[in-house]
C-alpha cells in the first residue's frame, strides 16, 4: 500500500492530508503508510465525531475544510465515487480529492474545450464541394499503421526479421537503420528507402548487397502488414472521386510513388490521378515546395489538401497559398482525449504494437471525427469496443506471463479454476497444441469456487480457524450470517449471541473460541462435502503429477489451500494478483506467484479494483459451483449464471483479435504491466462514459459478496451507481 500511495501523494508529503472514512481501508492507510502528515479522518456519522480513530481525530468536513490541503477518500471505488458525489459541492477547487488508486476526482477536464472537437465530417464534405482539386496526405490520414510511431515499425522489424532471416551474418539494429535515415535528412537530402539502405551498407561493415535487398524488402512487407485504412477518410476520398474532383496523393516520405501506390491499392484506395512524394520530387510539404509542384501538375490553385501534420499539411499548404483541412491522427486523438496517459504507458515495442492495433480497430480513434461528439471523452457503446480497448491487452499479457511461468514443466499439470479460467484455458490449450517446443504442461479446467471450498476447508480445527481468519474484510455483514455462509450450516442455536452484531462490535479472539465450541458439528458437515470433492479430484488423476499449478485471477488462495489439504501436498498458485502473502490461506509465499504481486483488492491499480470484470467475462456459461454430489459430480447454482450474450461476444472478440494479430508469437513477448493495467483502467469514470444499453449485461449474483447477493460488475468496478 505504501507504493500505491506514494505514486500519487508524494507531491503532497508536507501538506495536511485528511482521510475520508473510518473503515478498514482508512485503518490500512494509517497503519501501513508512513511519511505523510495525516491530519485527521473525516466522517459523516455523528456518533463517531470527536473520537480517535487509530490515533487520528475524527472530524466533520465543515469543521476542517479550512485546515486541510488534500482529501483522500479511503474506500473501495463503488463507495469512493458515492462519497465524492455527496461532498463535492462542499470542497473548494483548491483542495485535490483522490481515491485510493490515485485518481484525482475533482480534476478539471480541460481537454473538452479543444476547438477541434467542433470539426465534423460534414464540414470536410462541404470543403471538398468547394474545390476542384482534392489532395490527400497518405500516412496517418488515408492510411495508418498498427503502431502509433513509424519508428516502432523498425523496432518490430528488428525482432521479426531476425526470427525469420537466415541470411544476416552481422546483426543490424533498428538504431542503425534510423541513424542512416537521419544522416541523410541532416545533409538536406530527401532520400528514398533505397538511398537509406545504401547508406546503411556504407555504415555497416560486412553488410552485403543480398542482405541489403532482403532487409529492405522485409521492411516494405512489414509496412504493408501493419497498414490499415482510416475508413471515414476513405469515405471522403470516395466522395471526392464520385463528385468528379481531381484527386491526388501528396506525401513527405522515403517510400517512392510505386510503394505508396501498392499500400493504397492493398487497402482499396484507388482512382486518384497521381502521387507526389517528397523523395521523388526532391522537396517537401513543410516548405510549401511540394504543393507548388502540385499546382504545376494540376494547373490550378483551387486545391484543398487534407492531412494530419499541422506544420506540413496546414502551414505548408498556406505557404503555397492553397486551402487545407486538418484532421487528427490516431495518435493525436489519443493525446487530445480523456486518456492521454495511455500513450506514455506504452513503453516498449510490444505495448506500442498492441496499442496501435487496438486503436486502428476502434471507430473512436480510426475516425478523426468520432471523439468530437463527446468533446474528447472516450465513449464506450458496444461490448466489442470495451473488449478491444480494455480486456484484450490484459488478457494477452496475462497469458504471456503464464506461458513464461509454465514452459518446460512437462512433468506437471496446470489447473484453470472455474469459472473464470474457462477462456484462459481455451487460449492456453491452443498455444500448447501449436507450440510443442515450449514443453508446456497439460491443462485441466478445474471445478472450484470460494463457496465450494468453504464447505470442505473446515474439516479440522486448523481449517475452521483459517476460514475465519479474514472475517475482518466482511465488516458490513452480520457476523452470524457470515459464519453460516462460510461454514454452510445453521449456527443460530449455538452462536445466537452474534445475531445482529458486526465485526467492529465483537472481540475476534473470543469469536474463534466460541466457534470452536461447535467444531464437531462444523467438521462433520465439512467431511460430507469433502468426500464428494475427493471423488472428483481422484477422477482427474492428479496423483500422477509431480507438481500441480492452480491458475486463478486475483485470489486470497482459498482454492490453493483447500486443494493442498485434499491432495496432501502444497499446490502452486499462479495468479494475476494475490492478497499479499503470507496470509491465512497462503502462509508460505513460495507457493503463490502472481503477475502483479501481492495487492489489496478494491484499492490501488485498475487490476485490483476491476478484476471482478475479468472474472465475469472469462467465465463459462455454467452457474457457480456450490459443491459435489456423493459420486463426485459437480453441482451448480444456476441462479448465479452470467449473461451468456456478454460472454459470447467478449470471448469471440478476444479470440478474433488473437487470430488476426500481426504478431503470431505474441505469447512470447513481455508487455509492460503498467500499460495493460492502464488499458483496463480506461473503464474508470474519470476516463470514459458507458452507454446505458451496456449496463444490463454486467448484472451478476455472488452469494459470498460482502454486502448483498445481486450486483452489477460495472458499478463495482467503476465505483458508481447506474440509475
Amino acid at each position: 500500500m505504501q507504493k500505491i500511495i506514494d505514486s500519487f501523494l508524494i507531491p503532497y508529503r508536507d501538506k495536511r492530508i485528511a482521510l475520508y472514512g473510518t473503515g478498514l481501508n482508512a485503518e490500512r492507510v494509517i497503519k501501513l503508510v508512513h511519511g505523510y502528515n495525516f491530519y485527521c479522518t473525516i466522517s459523516g456519522e455523528t456518533e463517531t465525531l470527536d473520537c480517535k480513530f487509530f490515533g487520528l481525530e475524527v472530524k466533520c468536513l465543515h469543521d476542517v475544510i479550512d485546515d486541510i490541503d488534500v482529501i483522500v477518500i479511503a474506500a473501495i471505488p463503488v463507495s469512493a465515487r458515492a462519497v465524492y458525489d455527496r461532498i463535492k459541492d462542499d470542497i473548494p477547487d483548491s483542495i485535490p480529492v483522490f481515491d485510493l488508486s490515485g485518481i484525482q476526482m475533482n480534476k478539471p477536464r480541460g481537454y473538452m474545450d479543444m476547438p477541434y472537437w467542433n470539426t465534423r465530417y460534414e464540414d470536410l464534405i462541404t470543403e471538398i464541394d468547394q474545390h476542384d482539386v482534392i489532395s490527400f496526405d497518405a500516412f496517418d490520414t488515408l492510411l495508418m499503421r498498427n503502431v502509433l510511431n513509424p519508428r516502432t515499425v523498425l523496432e518490430l522489424m528488428e525482432t521479426f526479421y531476425y526470427e525469420k532471416s537466415t541470411l544476416l551474418k552481422y546483426k543490424v539494429s533498428s538504431n542503425d537503420r534510423i541513424t542512416s535515415e537521419d544522416d541523410l535528412y541532416k545533409e538536406g537530402k530527401h532520400p528514398t528507402l533505397a538511398d537509406i539502405y545504401d547508406r546503411l551498407k556504407q555504415n555497416k561493415a560486412g553488410f552485403s548487397e543480398t542482405q541489403l535487398l532482403e532487409m529492405m524488402d522485409y521492411e516494405i512487407c512489414l509496412e504493408d502488414k501493419l497498414m490499415v485504412q482510416r475508413e471515414t477518410l476513405h469515405r471522403a476520398f470516395d466522395y471526392a472521386i464520385s463528385s468528379r474532383k481531381k484527386v491526388y496523393i501528396v506525401s513527405d516520405m522515403y517510400m517512392t510513388k510505386t510503394m505508396i501506390d501498392l499500400f493504397l491499392s492493398e487497402q482499396g484506395i484507388k482512382g486518384y490521378k497521381d502521387i507526389l512524394v517528397s523523395c521523388d520530387y526532391g522537396c517537401n510539404k513543410n516548405s510549401g515546395a511540394l504543393f507548388e509542384e502540385l499546382k504545376k501538375v494540376t494547373k490550378t490553385g483551387n486545391i484543398l489538401h487534407i492531412g494530419d501534420n499541422y506544420e506540413a499539411d496546414v502551414e505548408g499548404a498556406k505557404k503555397a497559398e492553397i486551402s487545407s483541412f486538418y484532421v487528427l491522427s490516431s495518435k493525436d486523438l489519443l493525446l487530445a482525449s480523456s486518456t492521454p496517459h495511455i500513450y506514455g504507458s506504452a513503453v516498449n515495442k510490444w505495448d506500442k504494437l498492441m496499442l496501435g492495433t487496438v486503436l486502428a480497430d476502434l471507430e473512436l480513434f480510426n475516425n478523426p471525427f468520432a471523439l468530437g461528439e463527446y468533446k474528447g471523452r472516450v465513449y464506450i457503446d458496444s461490448i466489442e469496443t470495451m473488449t478491444k480497448m480494455c480486456f484484450v491487452p490484459i488478457t494477452l499479457a496475462y497469458i504471456s506471463w503464464l506461458i513464461d511461468q509454465l514452459k518446460g514443466k512437462v512433468d506437471s499439470v496446470v489447473l484453470f479454476c472455474s469459472r473464470d479460467g474457462y477462456l484462459l484455458e481455451k487460449i492456453y490449450n491452443e498455444i500448447r497444441k501449436n507450440n510443442k517446443e515450449r514443453n508446456l504442461p497439460e491443462s485441466i479446467y478445474f471445478y472450484t469456487s470460494r463457496k465450494a471450498m468453504s464447505a470442505v476447508i473446515p474439516a479440522d480445527e486448523d481449517g475452521i480457524r483459517t476460514l475465519c481468519a479474514n472475517i475482518d474484510q466482511y465488516r458490513k455483514v452480520e457476523i452470524l450470517t457470515h459464519l453460516e455462509r462460510i461454514y454452510r450450516i445453521s449456527l443460530h442455536e449455538e452462536l445466537g449471541m452474534y445475531e445482529g452484531k458486526y465485526f467492529d462490535e465483537i472481540d475476534p479472539r473470543q469469536l474463534i473460541k466460541d466457534i470452536l465450541t461447535v467444531k464437531d458439528k462444523i467438521i462433520c458437515n465439512a467431511e460430507n462435502s469433502r468426500m464428494g470433492y475427493l471423488k472428483y479430484i481422484e477422477s482427474l488423476g492428479l496423483g500422477q503429477y509431480e507438481n500441480i499449478y492452480l491458475v486463478d485471477l486475483v485470489a486470497q488462495g482459498s482454492s490453493r489451500y483447500g486443494l493442498s489439504r485434499m491432495c496432501g501436498k502444497e499446490i502452486n498458485m499462479l495468479a494475476l494478483g494475490t492478497t499479499p502473502p503470507p496470509n491465512a490461506f497462503t502462509p508460505d509465499e513460495r507457493f503463490a506467484h502472481s503477475m502483479y504481486g501481492g495487492m489489496i483488492t478494491g484499492i490501488g491499480s485498475a487490476v485490483s479494483t476491476m478484476f471482478n470484470l475479468l472474472e465475469l467475462v472469462y467465465a463459462s456459461t455454467e452457474g457457480q459451483l456450490t459443491g459435489f454430489g456423493s459420486e463426485g459430480n459437480p453441482i451448480f447454482d444456476d441462479s448465479a449464471k452470467y449473461n451468456g450474450a456478454l460472454l459470447q461476444r467478449v470471448q469471440d472478440e478476444i479470440l478474433r483479435f488473437i487470430n488476426s494479430y500481426v504478431d503470431t508469437r505474441w505469447f512470447t513477448r513481455e508487455y509492460s504491466r503498467q500499460f495493460v493495467n492502464d488499458m483496463l483502467g480506461i473503464l474508470h469514470p474519470d476516463y470514459s462514459d458507458i452507454s446505458d444499453d451496456l449496463w444490463k449485461y454486467f448484472d451478476f449474483q455472488d452469494p459470498l459478496h460482502e454486502t448483498s447477493v445481486q450486483h452489477n460488475a460495472l458499478e463495482v468496478a467503476r465505483g458508481e451507481v447506474h440509475m
